[in-house]
């Protein structure tokens, strides 16, 4: 859990590193495979806005929908060897922003991130 004045902001998820793992798509040198972001903002709108701008900013933007919640998945930069092709969801609940980055450059990593926003949505 990654805390900023005693709240919660986020966390970070870190792949197994057995051999169980060598054919999986997973970072490497202590790496996250995953990681979610809390951030408030002034105002619900604020935070719309700023989903707007960081999902246009990636690639391949699509309209989710996240326990009814308005959310974005797009393509970014997250494990520093997939370049641009990692995915986010990125979902709003009132003035919070949430984002979910997954480090997998396949349509799977799309799935993913959406997997663990749909889990988080309902907690936040």
């Amino acid at each position: 859990m990654q805390t900023s004045g005693g709240k919660t902001v986020g966390c970070k998820f870190y792949p197994i590193t057995t051999g169980l793992a060598t054919s999986e798509h997973l970072p490497t040198k202590g790496f996250p495979s995953a990681q979610i972001t809390f951030t408030t903002y002034p105002s619900a709108e604020s935070a719309r806005q700023v989903l707007a701008i960081v999902s246009r900013a990636g690639g391949s933007p699509s309209l989710q929908s996240i326990d009814g919640l308005v959310a974005e998945t797009f393509q970014t930069h997250f494990y520093p060897p997939d370049g641009e092709a990692d995915w986010a969801c990125a979902f709003i609940k009132g003035p919070k922003l949430i984002t979910v980055l997954v480090a997998e450059p396949t349509g799977q990593g799309q799935t993913n991130a959406i997997a663990l926003a749909e889990a988080f949505a309902s907690k936040v």
